[in-house]
């Protein structure tokens, strides 16, 4: 990667406020796939183009713990270089493409139970249209400057303490933490729930809305306390 790319990698513009939803996830996250299958549905039927930028949860918690770099191994190292790919294609502007690499990533892994492998990735990046050349970039470790810096722009936006994902409505000045679903609303009640996350971020004086978690994850396992 040249001296201009690495650059450019480093300050992703945002999309202009207004013009589209931007949803910083993680693609390990089961909760985020579940709140991902939601936006998708309401994004379409509300004619609003989707961002997808990188959150690296655990450049969060490295964050947390004082650490100076996050150390991803396992499935950790795989969602890693889904991000790395995510990052790549944001500096290209081309979030579809990074929408398709997600829906088939989670139709394989959240949906279908698949292991996270270097070979699913691949699988995935490949049936969602993705050139040899993007698909090398989850292998460009000069890439980690871009999720580093994506992953402080979503704890910028949501406030600290938070976790993946962070959705950042068309038109607000700051973005939330979630919302956290077991199972993604249909119908009317996609919609009124996306009516009322974009008024939430829109009032400024309201920082927090929270209620426990006593139901279980989406993969049928009792979740942590947030």
């Amino acid at each position: 990667m040249d001296d201009d790319s690495a650059r450019r990698l480093r300050a992703v513009p945002e999309p202009a406020a207004g013009t589209s939803a931007t949803f910083f996830f993680d693609p390990l996250c089961p909760w985020t796939w579940v709140t991902s299958r939601w936006l998708v549905d309401v994004a379409s039927r509300r004619n609003t183009p989707v961002a997808w930028r990188a959150l690296s949860l655990a450049q969060l918690r490295a964050d947390a713990a004082g650490s100076v770099d996050a150390s991803v191994s396992g499935a950790a190292a795989v969602g890693h270089a889904f991000l790395r790919m995510v990052e790549c294609l944001a500096a290209e502007h081309d979030f579809d493409a990074s929408g398709r690499v997600y829906a088939e990533w989670g139709s394989r892994v959240h949906d279908g139970s698949v292991e996270p492998t270097f070979p699913v990735l691949e699988d995935s990046a490949r049936d969602a249209g993705l050139s040899r050349r993007i698909r090398r970039a989850a292998r460009d470790a000069e890439l980690d400057v871009a999720i580093r810096v994506a992953t402080q722009a979503a704890s910028a936006h949501a406030g600290p303490d938070v976790g993946s994902p962070v959705l950042v409505p068309p038109c607000a000045t700051r973005g939330v933490f979630g919302p956290i679903m077991t199972s993604p609303p249909v119908g009317d009640d996609a919609l009124q729930l996306w009516d009322a996350v974009a008024t939430f971020t829109a009032l400024d004086s309201v920082y927090e809305l929270k209620h426990g978690r006593a139901q279980r994850r989406p993969d049928g396992a009792v979740p942590k306390s947030a």
